[in-house]
């Protein structure tokens, strides 16, 4: 089997969470790819330097002072955030900035990844404890600094922001909002990734807003503008966004005046992800990488829906990742439909359109499910690398699509 990739999103590099190389060796052999996404990426001294020129705004040593108490927000799914983390404390500290007066906010996952060791007392609801969060120290390059994991169901640790435009009252981390400088920190987010996300607002927020604009109807372009309305409530007007390619690689920083540096990372994203369609692979390998966390299964919709929009119409998918979650009534049904005569016109064209695929298509999955679990739902369960290697045998042109629940397909589907 051979392929000819040009997207950024295809890589034919190791891995710790997928064996690309035996693929890329064994059945998606080729030569190398040159593009963005392989280019090496020096973290620190891009963000060294990013930090000391940022976009329309002056340099953070001139925007910090000595005795100012300095909140950094992280947001959930950062990547290689305690290095980036280390950095950061480092030029705070150069500029004068005193580390017990540097609080950062982060939520449970990413504690963890910092070594946060999770107590009682950090997920304790309000009605249990009467106090704001604790302060975790950890060690990072020329001493420690003070990590507080945000819980949204304790109200002693946050404060009143504004109303929104229904009148509903918007609480948030109260760290973030005492601040006299607030540094946050996020990661770009593609269309296709959903809801639109923050290293601020809603994250941060009480669980009532959190649900609510999780559940609420009303159009991305609306939760934008309460974002908007949000942070500026804030006075939160710098950011640090980072551009995350193919398994998790940071592959472009830009600080600065937020909205810019928004707009900036963004369109760096959307080059990094864009794949053209016109494909005619036969077999789509698709991974779910950079993840904190395990992942979803509406990851695995859009891995499914990307791969098949970049192969023939009968070409075989098969999905790695590490999925262990049970699936929810509206997938079952959407993988029953190729059984059974189930009725799709409720579901979101979304669904529609992968109940269609499951339908066309030989789904294969490697997973954390069982074998069982895996074929309750018609779909193949795969166990090792073996396998892949042998449901390609007999084609001559495959694919393999990294994190393709991220990608963005251009042009129109076949």
């Amino acid at each position: 089997m051979s392929a000819s990739p040009d997207s950024n999103a295809i890589d034919e590099v190791s891995s710790d969470s997928f064996p690309l190389k035996r693929l890329t060796d064994s059945i998606f052999a080729c030569p190398a790819v040159q593009s963005d996404a392989d280019v090496a990426f020096d973290l620190k001294s891009e963000l060294r330097r990013s930090l000391a020129s940022p976009h329309f705004y002056p340099a953070l040593s001139e925007s910090v002072f000595p005795g100012d108490r300095i909140a950094i927000s992280l947001q959930p799914g950062l990547p290689d955030a305690k290095l980036v983390l280390t950095i950061l404390v480092e030029q705070l500290t150069d500029a004068g900035v005193d580390r017990k007066d540097i609080a950062v906010v982060v939520d449970r996952t990413l504690a963890a990844e910092l070594g946060v060791s999770i107590s009682e007392i950090d997920i304790a609801t309000d009605s249990e404890r009467n106090e704001p969060s604790l302060a975790h120290r950890i060690p990072l390059t020329g001493g420690e600094v003070a990590v507080h994991v945000h819980n949204p169901d304790n109200h002693s640790s946050l404060s009143y922001l504004l109303a929104n435009q229904a009148g509903e009252p918007v609480h948030l981390n109260r760290l973030l909002v005492d601040a006299d400088t607030l540094i946050p920190v996020g990661i770009a987010n593609s269309a296709s990734d959903g809801l639109p996300i923050d290293a601020i607002y809603p994250e941060f927020c009480s669980t009532s807003v959190r649900e609510r604009f999780a559940d609420d109807a009303s159009s991305v372009a609306e939760r934008r503008g309460e974002i908007r309305e949000a942070v500026e409530t804030l006075g939160a007007f710098y950011a640090i966004q980072l551009v995350a390619g193919p398994g998790g690689r940071v592959q472009g920083i830009f600080s600065g005046s937020r909205e810019e540096v928004r707009e900036m990372a963004q369109a760096r994203n959307s080059d990094l992800w864009s794949i053209n369609v016109g494909r005619d692979a036969e077999i789509v390998v698709a991974t779910i990488e950079s993840r904190t966390g395990t992942a979803s299964w509406d990851d695995f919709v859009m891995a499914i829906l990307n791969a098949s929009q970049v192969s023939t119409l009968e070409a075989p998918i098969i999905v790695w990742c590490d999925l262990v979650a049970k699936p929810t009534a509206q997938i079952r049904a959407a993988c029953m439909a190729q059984f059974e005569d189930h009725s799709t016109k409720k579901m979101t064209g979304k669904m529609r359109h992968f109940a269609a695929v499951m339908q066309d298509r030989r789904i294969y999955l490697y997973s954390g499910l069982k074998r069982g679990q895996t074929e309750a739902l018609g779909i193949g369960h795969i166990e090792t690398i073996d396998d892949i290697l042998k449901i390609a045998e007999p084609f001559d042109r495959g694919l393999l699509l990294r994190d393709a629940q991220r990608c963005q397909i251009k042009g129109e589907a076949q």
